[in-house]
């Protein structure tokens, strides 16, 4: 009988927690506050403009870039003590997309007529619906490089692509576990010292490869660096050093070719950017956010962003310098 009963309980708690893994739970209602939003980042030399002012929305709703916009925001720069207000940037012919049909209209801000200079402080605020979000960032100097090196070696890269068609170097097919194709590839390796500044960030924004006699050009974006981003407070001996490495390989839809990118006939192309050491506390507090709490809540795992008040952000100065490199 007890054997029984045993086997009843678990039947039944068995049951139970099928069934509270399959039913759907409906009217999920998280708690939020609202936040005023803020992207932009200052260049020297550049026209004060493209400052993103936003809003966020409740956990569960669906992003559109409609549903964020602020279009009626009170904003102004302040700089040597002037104030200047900020004004909603026209859609221009340029926003478009792929398909030659207008871009989704985001409300970018601009301080019409006023162009950014290193050396100085900006004092962002930003009025929505009586909330307020403030910020601050001083714009630094171009950074200095005072050495660079370009090396590169051959190395393979694997894709799963079925329909690999290759031509010149040597390439393997294997038909296990599928098409695999090791694909001979050249990586490019660029190791920079930047004289360093405690209050600022290094990283390399753009590396472009180019070789003068095949006319292949193979690179990178805004997206290179970061992992790479260093901080100016932690420099030793007065400089920083950041390493950059891409696999140079030609991608199309249905196939991949290698790159044909060798030494001495190629050099390396970069942007190297300084910015306010905020957008290093940024970096490397960023991965917070993704812990599965609520990233706008009050647990305190939010990423380190400048914007203060009711808002959340960045709003960052920063420079670049250019240089070219060779092997």
């Amino acid at each position: 009988m007890k054997r029984f009963s045993f086997l009843l309980t678990t039947s039944l708690v068995i049951t139970l927690l099928i069934y509270s893994c399959t039913s759907t739970v409906t009217d999920i209602q998280l708690t939020s506050t609202e936040r005023i939003v803020v992207s932009g980042l200052l260049i020297a030399d550049a026209p004060l403009r493209n400052i993103q002012i936003s809003r966020t929305l409740p956990p569960l709703d669906t992003f559109t870039v409609d549903r964020v916009f602020i279009g009626d925001a009170k904003a102004s720069i302040t700089v040597d003590g002037q104030t200047i207000a900020l004004r909603l940037q026209a859609q221009t012919p340029a926003d478009t997309l792929a398909n030659g049909k207008p871009a989704p209209r985001r409300s970018f801000y601009e301080a019409p007529g006023l162009t950014v200079q290193a050396g100085k402080t900006y004092a962002l605020r930003v009025e929505w619906q009586g909330k307020v979000a403030t910020a601050e960032t001083v714009v630094p100097a171009a950074p200095i490089v005072e050495q660079s090196r370009l090396t590169f070696s051959r190395t393979s890269e694997f894709t799963t692509n079925a329909n690999v068609f290759l031509t010149g170097d040597t390439t393997k097919i294997l038909t296990k576990n599928g098409m695999i194709a090791v694909v001979p590839a050249t990586t490019a390796v660029v190791t920079l010292s930047i004289r360093a500044r405690s209050t600022e960030m290094y990283r390399v924004f753009s590396f472009i490869v180019r070789d003068s006699q095949s006319r292949d050009s193979l690179g990178g974006d805004a997206a290179l660096g970061v992992q790479n981003a260093q901080s100016g407070a932690s420099a030793s001996s007065g400089t920083v050093t950041l390493r950059q490495t891409i696999s140079l390989v030609k991608r199309f839809p249905s196939f991949i070719l290698p790159a044909r990118i060798y030494p001495p006939t190629a050099s390396g192309a970069l942007i190297v950017q300084a910015a306010d050491s905020a957008y290093y506390d940024y970096v490397v507090s960023n991965a917070r956010a993704n812990s599965g709490n609520n990233p706008i809540g009050a647990e305190g795992i939010n990423p380190r962003w400048n914007v203060k008040g009711d808002g959340i952000g960045l709003f960052i100065g920063t420079s670049q310098t250019r240089l070219s490199v060779r092997p």
